[in-house]
């Protein structure tokens, strides 16, 4: 079942290794592909209305 508190952690463990400035874009580019994948995911699997509803249930 589609959980977004699991992507948060997922997301907060990015943050714990983002240690060092260069890997700051490295999470950028991780954290865009996860949001990705989740609502796409999340549209297919639960007929959400859109990928920017995902998003804002993603960021809230």
């Amino acid at each position: 079942m589609f959980d977004p508190s699991k992507v948060l952690d997922i997301r907060e463990g990015f943050r714990n290794q983002d240690t060092g400035a260069g890997k700051a874009s490295w999470y950028t580019d991780q954290e865009a592909r996860i949001k990705k994948a989740v609502c796409k995911t999340g549209e297919q699997n639960y007929k959400l209305a859109s990928l920017s509803a995902c998003h804002a249930m993603l960021v809230a």
